[in-house]
């Protein structure tokens, strides 16, 4: 993963200000915290998070000419993490009615018009894959029996 941004996190070293620069002034990494209590705040930095990261990928596929390209999308993870037991049933914490039950849905459908987006960018001649590092199995899949 990607340090934070006290250390040179990019290659060639200049391109994290043409980052902050692409990313209303400043690229978000990743969220902090996404296990907190705070909520909204969180889903709030989490859409930013991933709003600021679309418009740099939109823009160097535009701007740029590519042999191979690659971004990575935190939002998805830090949204199962924060937000899994408000969407879940089955989810030993699942509060009915809560008010952030629908969070994750809409997540998904926001970031695939997005990713749509980017597609539409890529054109039809380039190759796309879609991958993630690991699934997100609810409450049961992480307690013993």
């Amino acid at each position: 993963m990607t340090p934070d941004k006290s250390v040179p996190y990019t290659y060639p070293p200049e391109i994290a200000a043409e980052l902050d620069a692409l990313a209303d002034g400043d690229y978000i990494i990743d969220v902090s915290d996404f296990r907190t209590d705070e909520k909204a705040r969180l889903l709030e930095q989490i859409y930013t998070m991933s709003r600021r990261g679309i418009q740099v990928v939109r823009h160097w596929l535009t701007h740029r000419e590519w042999d191979f390209f690659m971004f990575v999308e935190m939002g998805p993870d830090r949204i199962h993490h924060g937000f899994w037991r408000y969407c879940d049933p089955t989810h030993r914490l699942y509060e009915p009615g809560n008010h952030f039950r629908n969070t994750l849905r809409d997540y998904y459908r926001w970031l695939d018009e997005r990713i749509g987006e980017v597609l539409d960018l890529a054109g039809p001649e380039t190759a796309v894959l879609v991958v993630s590092d690991h699934g997100a199995p609810g409450d049961a899949g992480r307690r013993l029996h």
